[in-house]
């Protein structure tokens, strides 16, 4: 972009060519020492689209505003700082890679009903880049495949009643040294509808509290590789953690839900502390905390073909309640778990058996109560 006499995107004098960039054209804003700000106004549809190519950028939407690109690299600096805002209806769309934080920072804003569509999306691509999805207020987002962390850091803040985000796929912290975190508050909602990894080989953190929920419909890995490390946190009335598919706690790296104050949490087959020195935990605390699953695995998976030491533990306190279907500790050679109760009130429920070491050691614990 060049220099015109304000700061609008139709605006002919503000584009090196004289004239505003159009379908199949590629843009280049922040290529200078200085702040660049542009206002983007009407509906506008361009190529590859870098906000912050060398320096810094800010992309403001004006009402009703809307914009199409075909590849977008925001902050591709390390000392380029970066920022897109959408509010009051207006949309983003990317056909294919979308880097929020490439080199540098970067945030995108969805607020007052703005949406974004996207397919690949990357928050935080390389080490040392940070990047930023924060939504608020009815915004909205709809991404193929997205990676929260993937070498450097990533966030994902999502809050408020109708804020919704909807995925195919997501992992947080993907390679090793990456961070990748998530925060849903408010009531707001994040559908994630095939695969979730919270700690691919970095470290992944998803927290859900005042109302808001977490729904994945799919497989849930929480400390994939050795290494890695997984938490998810639920608090308050109304959060919910739920997931449909198998829950790994601990695949081969850490993995710890905790779940608190009124939080809640459903899930199908559940194994904490999978395969190799694995070590995956539930922590269940308070009255009218709950957590409902399937078939619950507690140290080892008998299922998986490598060598297994890991440990796995259950920790119910404060009167908190459990209900499972069959229970096994310990359940592959090598492989320890224990599930501890305490406090009056505090419960584990299950419709079929409870193996204390059922291929490796169990141990089961009550105390005060």
């Amino acid at each position: 972009a060049g220099g015109g006499a304000d700061t609008r995107w139709s605006t002919g004098g503000n584009w090196d060519l004289s004239s505003p960039p159009g379908p199949g054209d590629d843009v280049y804003i922040g290529n200078s020492a200085a702040l660049q700000t542009v206002r983007l106004d009407g509906a506008q549809q361009v190529g590859l689209f870098y906000l912050g190519t060398s320096g810094s950028a800010t992309l403001d939407f004006d009402p009703a505003a809307s914009l199409q690109t075909n590849l977008s690299i925001l902050s591709n600096s390390a000392a380029s700082q970066v920022s897109m805002n959408l509010a009051g209806g207006q949309s983003w769309t990317d056909t294919s890679l979308s880097v929020i934080g490439n080199f540098g920072r970067a945030q995108v804003s969805l607020s007052d009903g703005a949406s974004f569509n996207g397919f690949r999306v990357y928050l935080g691509s390389e080490q040392g880049a940070h990047g930023t999805l924060h939504m608020r207020d009815r915004a909205s987002a709809i991404i193929t495949a997205l990676e929260i962390g993937a070498s450097g850091t990533g966030v994902l803040d999502a809050a408020d009643k109708d804020t919704l985000l909807q995925t195919s796929s997501a992992v947080l912290a993907t390679s090793a040294g990456s961070s990748g975190s998530a925060m849903l508050a408010n009531e707001a909602k994040w559908i994630v509808l095939n695969p979730l990894t919270v700690g691919s080989q970095g470290a992944g953190t998803i927290n859900v509290a005042s109302g808001a929920q977490l729904s994945a419909q799919g497989q849930v890995t929480m400390g994939l590789y050795a290494g890695s490390r997984g938490d998810i946190t639920v608090t308050g009335s109304g959060s919910l953690f739920s997931a449909s598919g198998a829950l790994f706690v601990g695949a081969r790296g850490t993995g710890l839900i905790t779940i608190e104050n009124q939080g809640a949490m459903v899930a199908g087959d559940t194994v904490l502390g999978r395969g190799g020195s694995a070590n995956g935990g539930i922590v269940l605390r308070g009255a009218g905390t709950t957590m409902g699953v399937n078939t619950l695995t507690i140290g080892g998976d008998r299922t998986d073909t490598g060598a297994v030491a890991a440990v796995g533990r259950l920790d119910i306190s404060d009167g908190a309640k459990a209900t499972t279907a069959q229970v096994r500790l310990g359940d592959a050679v090598n492989a320890s778990g224990t599930l501890t109760l305490t406090d009056t009130g505090s419960s584990l429920t299950s419709s079929d058996r409870i193996s204390v070491g059922y291929a490796g050691t169990g141990s089961l614990v009550m105390t005060r109560g």
